[in-house]
């Protein structure tokens, strides 16, 4: 500071200055050698301003040094007023312990060391060295391609290494990028620029891919791998300088981290650097964020120092930028100008064929570059889009070289875009955004831009982080631009008009305001600094509160928060579960971690990892054929193989997949076409199985392995059960209830028919449907090549409707799952014949069943044909080996519900006997018709008639168990497996599950995506809520004894109010809960979490092991006990004054409240106390007085009391009458309760099963004493 008085004094200043404390190096320049000396003394001399001595800055000065300047100075000038502002902390580089010696990397990498002085940005070397010894802050926007992000971290390296001779520390520098292979890429780069190993003193670290050693002084990194250091770390002592590049990309991982970095910058005195880079970024909004007050670590208000180092005007070389309306016009393009809508991004085909004309025909015209030819770098917004192209341009590859550039791509692949081709060829590199910036291609000279892109958003339609298109902002589309210009004059062709352009929005959204937030909202809990919502309130652009109350109230529906926080129930916030640890460290939408977290601990971790990585994309493995719907749905129930489940098709697709590549087609085309063949995509299956592998190592690395067991004999069956299991509990409160049938009604609509061959197609003009039997059957023919030829079909003219009966022995396979789960709890399901489900799948696709109608006459000339036909006939025909057969019911007028069929053994229900006619069919007379309707012979009308079906009256409807979804219908997905689904025993009571991966409300209609049928197991639905619901209030019947169903939910205060009505489920249970039940899932749910909190023992092997087949066992007792059916009680009209209910108060378990130890986590499933204690025979006591009382009425042995009486068993209302009280004795639904009630009592009697004994709490809790 002494040799700086004299020029101080010079310039009027104060001759006693105050020494500056902050900056110890500054009066101590010693150890620097001359060139450092003279930068030091020329920006302390020269350049300080006289404030600084006083620890003050006049705010003008300060918002001048952000803002440029309008005068004519060159901008090294500018920068070089503003270089020294204010000492921004009271630590300094001697403070940082570094395990690095810095002599140790001179001599090793540093003695033959050469400078680049090639790039742009070396002429602002040394200003930028000088605002990193004076700021905490540094804000560098320079043009792309000026060489910020592989030459700034060599500077600081040459700075503390050969400048600073004496320098006994190395500095610790990570760089951080938004994607990997840019990571990748530029370390390597910088290794190969100085002839230094990668791995050495540069390094790189992606995800689990860690390419750094104890020498490595510089990391390039993502985001996120940073974030979690930080996390883990929650301290910067550990860093030197940050670089985070390629900030104006706005990803939610470099939100947080810029937030985490700013909350410990202000908690701690570090010497940290933090440089922020990028060439399109909000500087201003950046500078504001940065900076801090007086307080905390700063003794005075500390700005950060924007350097612009770089413009794109001092390029010696000229870009220019043309539009395709432009390009269109000038070159005569034949294309249309395409219809584009901001509101809708897409790839149009016109802009896909013009660029092929630009690539092929007019750049070479244009590229007068005398040496070789230049390179084209093509923007698309991802990897099928590259795939597209590149197949057009394959037909001209003879002078192309064409190079993919996505994420998926190898390294070696990757490394070829650098390449110098030999005279006469072109290199054309089809990018994503990956080239968008810090890979640097030198040659390239034309860029040919689509302007779209993929961003991380919420689906709305699956809720689940998805990469959907959009179209780029303005900063991305001039980043893209910068991708040329830098050996010589470049071309951008944009490839939409310019007046579309102006609607572009100036910068990228930040991700945190478009995408899920569960994620995010996790990794906040985990940096423990704060409470989430004020956490979030201070990331640079906030998300709303709502958003942020939404994503916290998922978390607690999944368990990895709890519902209280600190001890106290919270809508915002919540502590944090051993489930909540552990799914915060993968990269995948939650739900998705919990089903494979809670697949580890059922023992079926690996299908479980193939469903995540399926689900984290938006696009089906199994390929939906645009214009022939039903080959894709006939491709995916050969796939489901009877699982009825979504999930369990991506599983089989990708093991066949996976065998395919590994052994029998090696090459890339023999694969290709095997996923033809198959109807697969195989894009998807490679990111599918690249994912899955990254997932596999990241579950290694929080102790969540796949345990060898390799003298265990795996049951299949057992385990696809478990899966299904893991599924209930990852996609609770995903839940929907079959409806039941009126039977009378679907026997009346099917005329006794057997309801597993049946359709009806209606429509048809009024007793004119034996008219269009060819007409149908024509259509019917075309649906015999996805099913077997040799299915006969019987037609039955019925006024205005076609019955449609197939027969052949093709049907539907069972979901043999269930048999893992052996015993008489199974309703048995017969098989329903697989052309049923293809022909109501076409009444759902654009392929409906059309008649062209006759006109009046023709048709009456028609019918008396049939009808001269029909009276010929007096007995019913034998069947005949003919592929259809026409039949006309005889007298329909005259009974309305007679049945047609005669017994059927296999369909199990009695049957009247009905006579149909049977019409002998001349083909030539219709093979006639035919022609003349190709014909447009007058004796049809011109327009072709849709008609409504086919349907049947056993199709399954779902209801929706969640409070806030109750009034809405239910639609399963077109596109699933699972959207025709049909009940063929439907005079058996059935509760049957379905579970949805995702879901979407709109409009009172819910859409439900990635489904899996459950297996038809009573009471499964109750049994899977208690199991995995975070709490629930027990609905009991004080005068039956017994509990009738559960409120579940996320918490009730005080005064029994929930944190949030919407989350609620109210159901009534269809089978009896006994106490006993209660306290074997108690023991369940305690097990799982102790399983999960198990994970921070290393090597737990045998243990885990155990304790998973322990689990197992405790699971299958539970569902594998015979229960007695109870009549489903409808919450929302409970009698509560006389009906007996009493529902139980809510506690907040013990081990939910009061303070947690640092470092410690909470249960993901508490333990749920009960109120009543029945005896599991108590009921049926009551019930037997009951019915024994019911008896006597009946047989006039005893009078109707005057309140009248309810049949308990079947919980009907009050009947006074005697007859009514006889009539319901004798119906079904009575005899079906009463065959129930006497074998469970003969159960009981015999004493075939021990019940479990009863646990207190403080009992459960002693045996695993883990859990407190």
């Amino acid at each position: 500071m002494a040799n700086n008085i004299g020029s101080m004094r010079s310039l009027g200043e104060d001759p006693k200055p105050k020494p500056d404390p902050l900056h110890k190096a500054r009066r101590n320049t010693g150890w620097m050698n001359n060139e450092a000396q003279k930068r030091h003394q020329k920006s302390q001399a020269d350049y300080i301003l006289p404030h600084v001595l006083e620890y003050k800055v006049d705010p003008r000065i300060l918002e001048e040094s952000i803002k440029p300047h309008s005068s004519a100075a060159p901008v090294v000038d500018q920068f070089d007023r503003v270089s020294t502002v204010v000492a921004p902390t009271e630590a300094h580089f001697d403070d940082y312990s570094s395990s690095l010696s810095a002599d140790e990397l001179r001599r090793e990498f540093f003695s033959t060391y050469k400078r680049n002085t090639d790039t742009l940005i070396y002429k602002y070397r040394n200003k930028l060295l000088c605002a990193f010894d004076s700021y905490s802050v540094v804000i560098i926007e320079g043009a792309t391609g000026c060489g910020k992000t592989t030459q700034v971290p060599c500077y600081i390296l040459e700075d503390a290494l050969l400048d600073r001779p004496n320098n006994p520390k190395a500095p610790v520098i990570y760089v951080t990028q938004p994607r990997r292979i840019a990571a990748k890429s530029v370390a390597k780069r910088v290794c190969d620029e100085h002839n230094w190993e990668l791995g050495s003193i540069v390094g790189y670290q992606i995800g689990l891919e860690k390419k750094a050693g104890p020498k490595t002084a510089v990391t390039y990194c993502t985001s996120g791998v940073l974030l979690q250091k930080l996390i883990q770390d929650k301290s910067l002592a550990n860093y030197t300088h940050i670089i985070i590049d390629e900030a104006h990309e706005r990803d939610a991982d470099t939100d947080l981290l810029m937030m985490m970095i700013r909350s410990l910058m202000r908690e701690e005195k570090s010497f940290l650097r933090l440089l922020i880079m990028s060439a399109t970024m909000q500087s201003n909004k950046l500078k504001e964020y940065f900076t801090f007050p007086a307080g905390y670590a700063f003794r005075s208000l500390t700005i950060p120092c924007l350097c612009v180092v770089s413009k794109p005007s001092e390029s010696k070389n000229t870009t220019q930028v043309m539009f395709y309306d432009a390009v269109k016009s000038i070159f005569e393009l034949p294309e249309a100008m395409p219809n584009f809508d901001i509101d809708h991004p897409e790839l149009h085909d016109e802009m896909v064929t013009a660029s092929v004309e630009l690539i092929v025909r007019i750049i070479p015209q244009l590229d007068n570059y005398t040496e070789q030819s230049k390179s084209t770098l093509v923007f698309l917004p991802g990897l099928a889009e590259i795939i597209k192209l590149d197949k057009l341009l394959r037909n001209h590859q003879s002078e192309l070289e064409i190079i993919p550039l996505h994420s998926t791509i190898s390294s070696e692949q990757q490394g070829t875009v650098f390449d110098i081709l030999p005279k006469g060829r072109r290199k054309v590199i089809l990018a994503t955004n990956i080239a968008e910036s810090s890979i640097t291609v030198k040659d390239v000279g034309f860029i040919i831009d689509f302007c779209l892109t993929k961003t991380l958003k919420k689906d709305p339609i699956s809720k689940f982080p998805m990469l959907q298109l959009d179209w780029c902002s303005v900063d991305r589309c001039t980043q893209r631009g910068g991708r040329t210009g830098r050996c010589c004059n470049g071309k951008v062709f944009r490839m939409v008009s310019s007046t579309f352009f102006k609607e572009f929005h100036p910068y990228a959204k930040p991700e945190l305001l478009t995408a899920p937030l569960e994620l995010s909202t996790l990794r906040i809990k985990n940096f423990k600094m704060g409470e989430i919502t004020s956490m979030f309130a201070v990331v640079i652009d906030p998300p709303k509160l709502d958003d942020i109350r939404a994503a916290v109230l998922e978390l607690k529906q999944i368990g990895a928060l709890s519902s209280t926080y600190k001890g106290k129930l919270s809508e915002y916030d919540g502590d944090l579960t051993e489930l909540g640890k552990v799914i915060s460290a993968l990269p995948i939408d939650v739900h998705l971690s919990k089903l494979i977290v809670m697949a580890s601990i059922l023992d079926v971790m690996e299908p479980a990892i193939v469903i995540a990585a399926c689900l984290s994309t938006n696009r089906s493995i199994v390929r939906n054929i645009y214009g022939d719907q039903l080959k894709s749905y006939q491709s995916k129930l050969d796939w489901s193989r009877g699982s009825y489940s979504d999930l369990f098709v991506c599983i089989d697709v990708y093991e066949q997949f996976a065998e395919a590549k590994d052994k029998e087609f090696r090459s890339k085309e023999a694969l290709l076409n095997f996923c033809n063949n198959y109807n697969l995509d195989e894009r998807k299956l490679y990111e599918v199985n690249a994912l899955a592998s990254e997932l596999v190592a990241r579950l290694e690395q929080i102790n969540l392995k796949i345990i060898e067991q390799p003298n265990r004999r795996r049951d299949r069956l057992m385990d696809e059960f478990m899966l299904k299991i893991a599924i209930c509990a990852s996609f609770y409160p995903n839940y929907f209830l079959t409806e039941d049938l009126d039977v009378q009604d679907t026997k009346r609509a099917l005329c006794g028919l057997d309801p597993t061959k049946t359709v009806v197609l209606h429509g048809l003009p009024v007793n004119q449907s034996v008219l269009y039997y060819s007409q149908i059957m024509e259509q019917i023919e075309e649906m015999k090549k996805y099913v077997h030829s040799d299915t006969k079909i019987d037609y039955i003219a019925d006024c205005s409707r076609a019955i449609l009966v197939f027969n052949s022995d093709h049907r539907m396979p069972k979901d043999e799952s269930s048999i893992a789960v052996a015993g008489d709890i199974l309703i048995p399901l017969r098989e329903v014949e697989r052309f049923v489900y293809l022909a109501l799948k076409k009444a759902e696709t654009n392929e409906r069943f059309m008649i062209r109608e006759f006109v009046n006459h023709a048709a009456s000339e028609r019918l008396k044909y049939y009808n001269a036909k029909r009276n010929n006939v007096s007995k019913l025909i034998p069947n005949r080996l003919l592929p259809s057969r026409l039949k006309v019911v005889r007298d329909r007028e005259a009974d309305n519900t007679r049945l047609l069929d005669s017994n059927d053994d296999e369909y199990g229900i009695n049957m009247e006997e009905q006579f149909y006619v049977e019409v002998e069919i001349d083909d030539r007379y219709e093979e006639s018709d035919r022609y003349w309707r190709e014909q447009n012979n007058p004796n049809f009308k011109s327009d072709g008639k849709y008609l409504n079906g086919p349907t049947s009256p056993i199709g399954i409807t779902f209801r929706p168990v969640l409070e806030k979804s109750k009034s809405h219908s239910v639609d399963v997905d077109p596109l699933s497996v699972n959207s025709i689904l049909l009940n063929p025993d439907y005079e058996q009571p059935r509760r049957q599950m379905l579970v949805a991966a995702s879901v979407c409300q709109s409009r009172g209609r819910i859409l439900v995506r990635d489904t899996t049928l459950m297996p038809n197991i009573r009471g499964l639905p109750t049994l899977m809520s208690l199991l995995f619901a975070q709490y629930y209030k027990l609905l009991y019947n004080d005068k039956l004894k017994c509990i009738k169903g559960a409120v579940f939910g996320l918490g009730w205060d005080e005064k029994d109010k929930p944190i949030d009505k919407d989350y609620e489920v109210e159901l009534g249970f269809d089978v009896q809960i006994t106490q006993n039940d209660i306290d074997l899932i108690n023991i369940a749910r305690m097990e799982m979490s102790s399983l999960i909190r198990q994970l921070d023992v290393q090597n737990p092997g045998k243990p885990r092991a155990e304790r998973q087949v322990n689990l197992r066992n405790i699971l299958l007792k539970l569902l594998r006990k015979k229960r007695f059916p109870i009549q489903e009680t409808n919450l929302d009209n409970i009698d509560w004054e006389n009906g007996g209910f009493v529902l139980q108060k809510h506690n907040i378990p013990q081990g939910q409240v009061g303070p947690l130890e640092d470092g410690k986590t909470r249960a993901f499933l508490p333990v749920t106390e009960t109120e009543y204690d029945y005896d599991e025979r108590a009921m049926f006591i009551i019930l037997e007085k009951n019915l024994d009382t019911i008896n006597k009425i009946c047989v006039g042995d005893e009078k109707v009391p005057l309140s009248g009486i309810r049949c308990l068993l079947c919980d009907t209302n009050s009947m006074i009458l005697r007859s009514k009280i006889v009539a319901h004795v004798h119906t079904r639904l009575h005899d079906l309760r009463l065959t129930d009630f006497e074998e469970y009592v003969k159960l009981l009697k015999k004493e075939e099963r021990s019940p479990v004994r009863n646990y207190s709490r403080d009992e459960l809790y002693s045996m695993r004493p883990d859990l407190e």
